[in-house]
């Protein structure tokens, strides 16, 4: 084959990837999804995030493949990356190009396909106006803090209701045992007799007819301890 016939199939090789690789990736509400020809041959799928509620911006690149098997993603902070996409015949970079204004709420992401082969293809070009509908007013970061913080004051406020409830008992508990114990029985009535007989106290008229002088006085009278209890 001639130099020349061989130049022709070059270019004409170039002009065919051109066209199998598609147009640009678009994005709906910060996400796109679409297929491109990669290394010029494997259709691949490219998924694309842009986590607007980070700090700074950033964007998480997908590309999946069945031929050859290929499941990768990467999250690109910088305002310039290149990352190899592993697993093609040749090599292939990403380079994501990307800019945030604080001030416009604009953000621009560009992504450039890099290969050996074949010419640099641009896959993606967009300029967003991002809102942060979706984020709450404290980052990830902070939230993770005040769930933390929330957990230990609420351990906290506990902590505190057990010990009052437990000084409360032992104050009960302190206060009985000082009350004498005519008071407590004039508090408790119907519990005299049996705190009396639980503490070893009798009745005068039962430590008097147990006294020696008085059985031999019921014995000289002739009367029993029943007849005396009866009277």
């Amino acid at each position: 084959m001639s130099p020349g016939v061989s130049f022709f199939f070059v270019i004409l090789l170039c002009n065919f990837v051109s066209i199998v690789q598609g147009v640009i990736c678009l994005f709906y509400h910060l996400k796109s999804d679409c297929d491109y020809r990669l290394d010029g041959f494997a259709m691949s799928r490219i998924q694309a995030t842009i986590n607007e509620c980070n700090d700074p911006v950033d964007i998480t690149l997908k590309i999946t493949c069945e031929k050859p098997k290929l499941d990768w993603s990467r999250t690109f902070t910088g305002a310039i990356d290149t990352e190899e996409v592993p697993g093609y015949w040749q090599n292939i970079y990403l380079q994501v190009k990307q800019q945030y204004s604080s001030n416009s709420k604009k953000y621009g992401i560009q992504v450039t396909v890099l290969t050996e082969k074949f010419k640099n293809v641009e896959i993606m070009n967009s300029t967003l106006k991002l809102y942060g509908d979706s984020c709450s007013a404290l980052n990830p970061k902070a939230q993770i803090a005040v769930a933390i913080l929330g957990t230990l004051a609420g351990l906290a406020v506990i902590g505190i209701i057990v010990v009052v409830i437990l000084k409360k008992r032992r104050e009960r508990a302190l206060s009985y045992l000082s009350t004498p114990p005519l008071v407590q029985n004039a508090e408790q009535p119907e519990n005299s007799f049996h705190a009396n007989s639980t503490h070893g106290i009798i009745s005068d008229e039962t430590t008097y007819q147990n006294r020696p002088d008085f059985q031999d006085m019921v014995t000289y009278s002739g009367l029993t301890r029943n007849d005396h209890q009866r009277f």
